[in-house]
C-alpha cells in the first residue's frame, strides 16, 4: 500500500531543492572553511558565483584569497583579525572570478560554536548589479550637485511629517546667511521673511494649488537679506506626495536669484517709456521686419501713422499702399531688395 504522506527524506530533498532554487534567484550562496585544514565547502550558487566548474575545481581558503582583487587584500587581512576576535565576519569586497570578470560579493558568517579551531559557515552574494546602480546613482547626484553648485541654485525639502523645511548652502547664501543660521527652518519662518506685499499673494497661490492639487508652482517674490535690501527670488517647486485627505506630504523645489533681472526689467521699462513718450513727441513710429518668416511688426505710432488698427497685419507689398507717390514704389522695393542683399543699411524719403 503507498504511503498517503510524504517521507522524512522527500520532504528534506524537496525543501532543499526549494532552498537551491531561492539561492539561485538571489545570487547567494553558502559555504564552510576550516582554518586548520585549508578547505572550502561550497553550495552550488558559490560555483556561479565564481564562474567555476564544481566537477573539476576544488576551493581552498587559499584559492579563494587567490581571487580576491589585490586592491581588496588588506581588507581581507583586516577582516580576518577583527573575526578572530568576535567570530563575526561582514564586509563586502571584490573579486576576480576564474573567467576573469570583477565582481562586489557580500559576505556574512560566524564561527561555529562547539568545533575545534577556526571553523566558519556563511553566505556570500554576488551584488554586483546593485553596486552598478549605486555608482551609476552617485554619478547622477554628482552631476546634480554640480549643476546646482554652477548655477547657485538654492534647493530645499518640506515634510510635513517634521515639519521642517530642508536647504541646502545656496538657499541660505544668496539671502546672506550661512546654512547653520537659519536651521531649522519652518514654513511659518520662511513666510516671516518675505516682503509683506507678495506674503498674500505667496499663502493665496499655495492654498489654490492644494486645493486643486496643482503639483507644480512657480512665481516671483522678494525676501529680505540678511544686510536688510530685499532679494528678488524666482521659486519654482512641485508636490511630491498627497496624503488620502489630498493634502501635499513633501514638497520639492529650488530657489533662483533674479534681482539682477528685475533691475534690468525696470530699466528697460523706463527706456521704452522714455522711447514711446520721444515718439509721441515727434511723431515717430518704429517697425521691425523678420526677412526670414517675412513677418513685419509695427509700433502703435506707425500705426497711427497709417491710420489703421490693431487688427491689421503688415505684409512687404501691403505697407507700400500707403505711398501717395506710386512711382516710388518700384525704385523703394529695389532699394530695400540691394540693402538686403548687401547686408547695407537704406535711408529714403516717401510721400
Amino acid at each position: 500500500m503507498k504511503e498517503k504522506y510524504p517521507s522524512l527524506a522527500e520532504e528534506l530533498q524537496d525543501s532543499h531543492e526549494k532552498l537551491l532554487e531561492a539561492q539561485k534567484l538571489a545570487k547567494i550562496g553558502n559555504w564552510e572553511s576550516d582554518f586548520n585544514t585549508g578547505a572550502i565547502k561550497w553550495s552550488p550558487v558559490v560555483f556561479e558565483i565564481f564562474d567555476c566548474d564544481p566537477k573539476t575545481y576544488q576551493p581552498t581558503i587559499d584559492s579563494f584569497k587567490s581571487m580576491v582583487h589585490p586592491d581588496d587584500h588588506k581588507l581581507l587581512v583586516k577582516v580576518e583579525k577583527e573575526s578572530a576576535k568576535s567570530g563575526y565576519v561582514n564586509f563586502v569586497h571584490r573579486i576576480i572570478t576564474q573567467k576573469g570578470k570583477v565582481k562586489f560579493v557580500h559576505e556574512i558568517a560566524s564561527h561555529v560554536e562547539g568545533t575545534e579551531g577556526m571553523v566558519y559557515r556563511g553566505t556570500i552574494q554576488d551584488i554586483s548589479q546593485l553596486k552598478e546602480t549605486e555608482n551609476a546613482l552617485a554619478q547622477e547626484k554628482e552631476r546634480t550637485d554640480l549643476v546646482i553648485s554652477g548655477t547657485n541654485l538654492g534647493t530645499y525639502e518640506w515634510n510635513s511629517a517634521d515639519g521642517l523645511i530642508h536647504i541646502n548652502e545656496n538657499w541660505a547664501r544668496m539671502l546672506g546667511y550661512e546654512t547653520e543660521e537659519l536651521t531649522p527652518m519652518t514654513l511659518d519662518k520662511w513666510l516671516q521673511m518675505l516682503h509683506e506685499d507678495d506674503l498674500d499673494y505667496v499663502r493665496k497661490k499655495f492654498r489654490y494649488n492644494y486645493e486643486h492639487q496643482i503639483q507644480h508652482y512657480e512665481f516671483e517674490l522678494r525676501a529680505k537679506h540678511k544686510n536688510g535690501h530685499w532679494a528678488w527670488i524666482l521659486d519654482s517647486g512641485r508636490v511630491g506626495h498627497w496624503s488620502s485627505e489630498g493634502l501635499p506630504e513633501t514638497v520639492f523645489g529650488f530657489h533662483l536669484e533674479i534681482s539682477e533681472r528685475k533691475k534690468a526689467d525696470v530699466e528697460l521699462y523706463r527706456v521704452k517709456a522714455l522711447l514711446m513718450q520721444t515718439n509721441n513727441i515727434t511723431k515717430t513710429g518704429g517697425w521691425s521686419w523678420n526677412t526670414a518668416t517675412g513677418e513685419i511688426q509695427w509700433t502703435e505710432n506707425t500705426r497711427n501713422i497709417c491710420e489703421v488698427g490693431e487688427d491689421y497685419i503688415p505684409t512687404f507689398d501691403s505697407i507700400f499702399e500707403f505711398i501717395y507717390d506710386k512711382n516710388l514704389i518700384e525704385p523703394s522695393k529695389e532699394q530695400i531688395r540691394y540693402a538686403i542683399e548687401a547686408q547695407r543699411k537704406f535711408d529714403f524719403e516717401l510721400c
